[in-house]
């Protein structure tokens, strides 16, 4: 299996794009995330990359340094509220990953995103009592 190193920076410019959006939109106790992972490597005889994959259903992914593939994640939490007490956080994330490179896919772009997680978070509307 040949596999050609493609380096490319769209993932870079998006997660600086956000980053630098997010902060001057929340610069209160705005938390930024992200996670970042691309195929490097070669073999013994000097040839491209080759992926480990010792086979089965799941084939072992993410073990030993096989991450074959490109892949970002960048996540935002937003607070917001923290009136007496209460208070309230928004969580977004979003990933990129290649086409058909992932367990999500789309059906015509070269590339994607897809948003992996986007909930709300809220606390402190009970008095402490019996939980303290």
């Amino acid at each position: 299996m040949k596999k050609s190193f493609k380096a490319s920076l769209l993932p870079v410019a998006v997660a600086a794009a956000s980053l630098l959006g997010a902060a001057a939109a929340h610069a209160d106790g705005a938390e930024w995330h992200g996670y970042f992972r691309t195929q490097v490597g070669t073999t013994s005889a000097g040839g491209n990359l080759q992926c480990f994959a010792p086979g089965g259903a799941n084939s072992s992914k993410f073990r030993l340094g096989n991450e074959c593939d490109d892949y970002a994640e960048a996540a935002l939490a937003l607070p917001f509220g923290d009136a007496n007490g209460v208070w309230g956080k928004y969580h977004v994330t979003f990933a990129y990953k290649p086409k058909a490179a992932g367990d999500y896919e789309a059906a015509g772009a070269a590339m994607e995103f897809a948003n992996r997680e986007n909930y709300f978070e809220a606390g402190g509307f009970f008095d402490k009592g019996a939980f303290e």
